[in-house]
């Protein structure tokens, strides 16, 4: 699902630690668009 959003396109990093970091990055990314979006419904 992250990935059909656009949140986790291709991963730029190097490695292994690297891509734990963009996959890190892009579930933060998502949470923060869902509860941005749920806010904005509330209003």
């Amino acid at each position: 699902m992250l990935k059909r959003r656009g949140y986790l396109g291709g991963c730029r990093d190097h490695g292994e630690n690297g891509f734990g970091r963009w996959v890190g990055w892009g579930i933060i990314t998502a949470n923060l668009s869902n509860m941005a979006r749920t806010l904005a419904a509330r209003s």
